[in-house]
């Protein structure tokens, strides 16, 4: 008989609930005696749930039971139709009445079981699993019922599959297993002609009557203070994924067979398996995040007495913390673990969802990241004399990471399903995440004493890649060259080609040049020898090229001052640099005042009578210092920064050749000297012939138009992500596709929604994220960010420049697996 709910909104009596038996008949809740009841706390989590999404598979959950032998179909049905009679809460479903969630449960139900024959194919098992894959993420409808579907597939005449979903309102991983054993033992009485005794399942009042009196209890409030004690001061929730998103599809899943005998021991011992699994979850993400403070999920069936004889909904998932650091072994772990899981244990009815709840954390702010989910069910059943094999498809909503482990059938192997959320992990993630997992499963079950820092995460050949093969990269540059020899010999080249352009003047590389070298003479003559330090403090403009270049000709290390700088900041880098002399227009006259007191000053706008060759400095070799740049002291005091010529060297031609700077116009230099950002600019336009424009000081739209206008295009435009609305003030991102060909952008953390207009409209723009401190002579890694269908977020930062090599390094100095977290190196 179906049943269809009708509700009367305008009485708050609960009477008023009526029930369609299917021939017109309406009957108010009173006729049918206790089949209205409320619904349990469980129920009311995944209706709400349902509620935001409705009609997704998320809910779905699952199993199929591969039968080995020829069974009686029809015996089959009738058994199955016998357990639906006798488990209630296959035929409950919810209804909304007054104002309350109800659990309807209906005396019978109308529903069919299909029986599929695959075994015709070319390849049944296949198309059998194919054809669960499908329905598996078919969603129900909470409004309808039956909340189950069964089917039966045949793969050859003595080879049938079960195939068992169900709502996860009415069923939980436990109960699926309750009814399978109940559908088997049935049948199995059944064939031999014997009677079947009857059913010890409790009804489903027992479990949703039990439920509404413990939500009333002491014990309930008893949970609920241990819980919010013990969740006060609860950590940042770490994951794999390091991201958070509703579980909106249905689960991804990889699963992996292990034939350690250590580990099917473990189940002789489900305290010990337990504590076992949960120590090598937590300590793989300790090891893939560094994170010392883990809080996992652990899944627990919140069943007391006879509701464990109960099909229905009760699983819940408790919180487990540790505290975890690289010399901890597993054995300290496990007691850790032993105690977290026990005290649980004594509250685990108080449900997970209520306790986010209570702690006012927001549906982005989940309690823990993975989950440990252990299923120590013998799932080998017996259909008469044929003999099966139960698969389970799926246990529960997914919104970051399941570990699921079952016990072996026959002392087979050990079943291991990796369940994700495919919105924050992809099926490589998820594959990689596995096998390192079992990497440190089987180090732990080998050995509980060693330290869990100690433990491999590595293959052989990914080891390889990460150290060697993605760090060869050797390129042949002129690394024994000082970097103002190679502007010199560009100089002999194009010696009439614009080198400079600023507002109204410009200089040719000739010009340029003999300006720099009769400066040079002057500070050799002053005493500047190599790695002497000459500080330069000149507003923007062609002298204050001249006086960077004339620096490094004459040997010295240039320390770069910027008059827009605070005072006190000048003042501080004079102070630590003790540079022997300073350069400095009038406006750094200015700026610096009482500070230059002692030092021998030189303004590069003056043109003293020196030779216009190039100067021969003795000993002077690419080793010797080009600069010192100090940090913004963000952390504490600005430090100074030492590079070598070697460096800018190695630096200025990668940048040259991936930036395409030589098939470009020119560069822009926007921003300060003091900040080595303007270096991917300088140095490779001047060693490749190209000419350098200069934005005008001080001005808060970078005043590029004069560049952008007279070009062809600038390759490249260096700036941070700051400055890419700025440069939009200048011109529309459409006029300016063919005039900016290349944008290298660094200095901050660079958004997807940053350069999504320039791939729109001006989509032949090569664009690069690069990433590098100071130290590392300005950037050493670059990635190519390429528009394409899958918009990553962050934007990767790409890999090492020529003649770099980049490893991350956790704490202790050993190189982390793909994915993980590690320190840069």
């Amino acid at each position: 008989m179906n049943h269809r709910i009708v509700t009367n909104g305008q009485h708050a009596n609960p009477d008023n609930v009526w029930i369609d038996d299917g021939e017109r008949n309406l009957v108010t809740c009173q006729d049918i005696g206790p089949q209205l009841f409320a619904a349990s706390s469980a129920q009311t989590e995944i209706w709400l749930a349902e509620q935001i999404n409705p009609c997704s598979p998320v809910h779905n959950i699952g199993q199929y039971t591969e039968i080995r032998g020829c069974i009686d179909p029809a015996v089959f049905e009738e058994s199955l139709r016998a357990v639906v009679q006798e488990a209630e809460a296959l035929r409950c479903r919810l209804i909304e009445a007054n104002g309350s969630l109800r659990a309807f449960v209906a005396p019978s139900l109308d529903w069919s079981l299909p029986t599929i024959d695959f075994s015709s194919k070319a390849a049944p098992t296949r198309e059998a699993t194919r054809w669960m894959e499908v329905n598996f993420e078919i969603p129900f409808d909470m409004k309808q019922d039956p909340l189950f579907y069964y089917a039966l597939l045949k793969i050859a005449s003595d080879r049938f599959i079960w195939y068992q979903r169900y709502h996860h309102s009415v069923m939980d991983g436990h109960s699926g297993v309750l009814v399978a054993r109940r559908v088997a033992h049935f049948y199995s009485m059944r064939i031999r002609g014997e009677k079947v005794e009857k059913s010890n399942f409790y009804p489903i009042s027992h479990l949703l009557g039990n439920d509404a009196r413990y939500r009333g209890s002491f014990a309930f409030e008893r949970d609920k203070k241990y819980w919010m004690r013990r969740c006060s001061d609860w950590p940042a929730t770490v994951t794999l994924a390091n991201r958070y998103a509703p579980a909106l599809r249905h689960r991804l899943r990889q699963t992996a067979y292990i034939s350690s005998q250590s580990l099917r021991e473990l189940f002789n011992d489900h305290s010990r398996l337990a504590n076992q699994i949960t120590v090598a979850v937590a300590a793989y993400l300790y090891r893939s995040t560094g994170a010392e403070e883990i809080s996992l999920g652990f899944t627990v069936t919140a069943r007391l007495g006879e509701d464990r004889l109960t099909p229905g909904m009760t699983a819940n998932v408790i919180p487990i913390r540790l505290s975890v650091h690289h010399e901890n072994s597993a054995t300290e772990l496990m007691g850790q673990a032993a105690k977290q899981i026990q005290r649980g244990l004594w509250h685990q009815r108080y449900r997970s969802e209520v306790l986010r709840r209570d702690l006012e954390r927001l549906h982005t702010q989940p309690l823990f990241g993975p989950t440990v989910n252990l299923m120590p069910f013998d799932y080998g059943l017996s259909f008469g004399s044929c003999l099966s094999t139960t698969h389970n498809l799926g246990n529960a909503t997914i919104n970051d990471l399941m570990v699921s482990i079952y016990s072996p059938s026959d002392g087979g192997e050990v079943r291991i399903d990796f369940d994700a959320n495919p919105d924050i992990y992809s099926e490589a993630d998820l594959i990689a995440h596995q096998r390192r997992f079992l990497k440190v499963l089987g180090a732990i079950v080998d050995d509980c004493t060693q330290s869990i820092g100690c433990i491999d995460l590595l293959e052989s050949d990914e080891r390889d890649l990460l150290l060697k093969t993605w760090n060869r990269t050797e390129t042949e540059y002129q690394l024994d060259r000082c970097i103002h020899q190679l502007f010199e010999e560009q100089t002999e080249r194009t010696p009439e080609a614009v080198a400079i352009v600023h507002e109204d003047e410009q200089l040719s590389y000739a010009q340029l040049n003999a300006r720099a070298n009769r400066l040079a003479h002057q500070l050799v003559a002053l005493g500047v020898t190599p790695d002497t330090r000459v500080a330069i403090c000149v507003e923007r403009s062609a002298a204050m090229i001249v006086g960077l270049l004339a620096i490094l000709k004459a040997g010295g290390a240039y320390v770069p001052l910027d008059p827009a700088y605070p005072g006190e900041r000048l003042t501080h880098i004079l102070s630590d640099a003790q540079p022997a002399i300073v350069l400095a227009d009038q406006t750094g006259k200015e700026v610096l005042s009482r500070a230059l007191a002692g030092y021998t000053l030189i303004d590069p706008n003056d043109a003293p009578v020196q030779p216009e060759t190039n100067p021969q400095i003795p000993g002077l070799t690419s080793r010797h210092l080009a600069y010192v740049i100090y940090t913004s002291g963000s952390t504490g005091a600005p430090k100074g920064v030492c590079i070598e010529h070697c460096s800018i060297v190695n630096y200025a031609s990668y940048a040259a050749e991936r930036f395409g700077v030589a098939d470009g116009h020119g560069s822009v230099l926007c921003s300060s000297i003091s900040f080595d950002l303007g270096l991917t600019a300088l140095y490779p336009a001047l060693i490749c012939g190209r000419r350098l424009y200069l934005s005008s000081e001080g001005n808060s739209k970078l005043d590029w138009r004069q560049a952008i206008v007279d070009c062809n295009n600038l390759s490249p435009v260096k700036l941070t992500p700051s400055h890419l609305e700025a440069l939009r003030g200048i011109l529309p991102v459409e006029a300016m596709a063919g005039r900016i060909c290349t944008l290298v952008v660094g200095g901050e953390t660079l958004r997807r929604a940053q350069i999504e207009i320039w791939q729109t409209y001006a989509p032949e723009t090569r664009i690069f994220n690069h990433y590098g401190p100071t130290e590392t002579t300005v950037g050493c890694v670059v990635y190519e960010i390429k528009k394409s269908a899958e918009h990553s977020e962050p934007i990767p930062i790409g890999r090492p420049i020529s003649n770099t090599q980049i490893y991350l390094l956790d704490s202790h100095g050993q190189p982390v697996p793909l994915g993980a977290v590690g320190e840069l190196y």
